[in-house]
């Protein structure tokens, strides 16, 4: 099996295809088989020849997406152009016109129907490039897993949103559920979707979700795992593999909204975490107040520059990167820093592998521990560490 790459159109988007269907039909357990085979061959590829556990499967295999992405693009209806929400055919920017899905948790569905049947009646259309008219480029819901609270976002080529109000209303009216509703606005063309400025047009502008006991902010461009139920057997099992004692250090690279930094800052004497967004080390940081910790310091930096001049012993090192991987200066950075052990999750193993491979002589691969996070498409979220040798 070949898992495919999507296009970062969005990093934690994933796309629709016909790849992923045919990959659908196939049992459970074989897709599990497939997932596993496809890791341990993936370091046996690159002379990092160790043993896979068993993949942690899904007790929900459908219905777990708690965050979804819909883009728009018109349809013609009696002679006039008509908006509908789909997905883009993976590896391409081709819009598939239909947003029914098994991986989608049903009321975010259900949302999505309504603003597209809203859309229509206050004859909003999707913008077109090229063509100078339009209004709607994507729509993104999240839901919060411990609450039942949506967050519905708007992105929009341009800042007017007409009868936005009204439409914002009405979609209330028959889901209770929404709590936030905010718009972003883009004014070139861009296919990354949270890409522009953010407006709040309905309450706080965010929702809240819960990891262990610890609250969690999601805003609009918050990176936060899309299927919560595995997401907790994934953190669970990355802690458990690297075993943080209460003396240690810990670093977390690409620390988002401070998910991870914030579990290990309950088993660590103290963590520092780095990340490059703005808006994320902002949540971050009020995640850290309001849940009344205070051995975590946050830092807004690119990882390869921080870890170069850091001067500190780590003894753990957390890196949970993008699809892309990390950088070859971010490599040699922790060469010279040498943590003595390194917990990296990835949702691409072919990017981990590469990057692990390059710190064959230094480190110990100790555990490979796949995770079956996107249960029904090819992808496969994975748990490597490593020990300094």
């Amino acid at each position: 099996m070949k898992i495919n790459q999507a296009k970062q159109i969005d990093d934690d988007q994933y796309f629709e295809s016909i790849d992923q269907k045919d990959f659908m039909a196939l049992s459970y357990p074989e897709q599990s088989k497939s997932k596993i085979k496809y890791v341990h061959d993936q370091f046996v590829k690159n002379a990092v020849n160790t043993k896979v556990n068993p993949l942690i499967i899904s007790d929900h295999p459908k219905y777990y997406r708690h965050k979804v992405t819909a883009t728009a693009t018109n349809v013609k209806k009696h002679g006039k152009l008509q908006l509908k929400l789909g997905f883009y055919i993976e590896n391409t920017h081709k819009i598939k016109p239909v947003f029914e899905s098994v991986l989608h948790d049903k009321t975010i569905e259900k949302t999505l129907k309504n603003i597209e049947q809203l859309f229509i009646k206050y004859k909003i259309t999707a913008y077109q490039k090229g063509h100078d008219r339009g209004i709607i480029k994507h729509v993104l819901i999240r839901k919060s897993y411990a609450n039942d609270t949506l967050l519905v976002v708007f992105v929009t080529q341009g800042y007017l949103l007409p009868n936005a109000k009204r439409i914002i209303q009405e979609l209330r009216e028959k889901n209770e559920q929404i709590k936030s509703v905010v718009q972003i606005i883009q004014k070139n063309d861009t296919h990354i979707v949270l890409y522009g400025d953010e407006k709040t047009l309905y309450g706080p502008g965010y929702i809240t979700d819960e990891i262990d006991g610890l609250r969690f902010r999601l805003s609009a461009k918050s990176f936060y795992q899309i299927n919560p139920e595995q997401m907790m057997k994934l953190y669970h099992q990355g802690f458990e593999l690297i075993d943080i004692k209460k003396h240690e250090y810990v670093m977390d690279c690409y620390s988002g909204i401070g998910t991870l930094s914030l579990l290990a800052a309950k088993k660590a004497k103290e963590v520092v975490a780095v990340e490059q967004n703005v808006s994320a080390v902002k949540d971050a940081i009020g995640n850290a107040k309001s849940n009344k910790i205070s051995n975590v310091r946050f830092v807004k930096d690119d990882a390869a520059n921080f870890i170069a001049t850091y001067k500190q012993n780590v003894d753990v090192l957390i890196i949970d990167p993008p699809r892309i991987g990390v950088s070859q200066s971010f490599i040699e950075a922790i060469k010279k820093l040498k943590p003595k052990r390194i917990l990296y999750i990835s949702c691409f193993v072919e990017t981990q592998v590469r990057d692990i491979k390059q710190l064959n002589r230094l480190y110990e691969v100790k555990a490979i521990q796949p995770v079956d996070m996107f249960p029904n498409t090819t992808h496969v979220e994975n748990i490597t560490t490593l020990y300094l040798k």
